[in-house]
């Protein structure tokens, strides 16, 4: 799932800030695997591929996430594995989850941050 975001304000302190795409997201556990960009609950500058429900990072790297700050988001799955690439990233990043299967939701969001997406494009293939 293909989008380009520019980030627009941050809201709190020492809380996850991100904005993404999520794959497998189930609204009832919050569980999902999220392509972000944007702070993490250290106030650090990331690019990363996360867990939705516990908001840790499975592979991060640094990235220039200030107000303003665009980047494009690549994020797709290769069975159980997860691949996050985008402008931000230095390299794409990779994480195996085992999560629900269905139902198999994807999207966009933001967590305390306001954000402007300018496209999104959703592919979908047979599990």
């Amino acid at each position: 799932m293909p989008t380009r975001v520019t980030v627009d304000a941050y809201f709190g302190n020492l809380v996850a800030r991100p904005v993404g795409v999520v794959h497998q997201f189930n609204a009832a556990s919050s569980d999902g695997t999220v392509c972000v960009f944007g702070i993490n609950p250290s106030n650090s500058q990331v690019f990363a591929i996360a867990d939705n429900k516990s908001t840790s990072a499975l592979a991060a790297e640094a990235a220039v996430a200030t107000v303003g700050s665009s980047t494009t988001f690549v994020s797709s799955r290769i069975d159980s594995s997860y691949v996050c690439d985008g402008s931000a990233a230095t390299m794409p990043l990779m994480t195996g989850a085992s999560l629900m299967s269905n139902p198999n939701r994807v999207g966009l969001f933001a967590r305390s941050v306001s954000a402007s997406f300018d496209w999104a494009m959703v592919v979908t293939s047979p599990p």
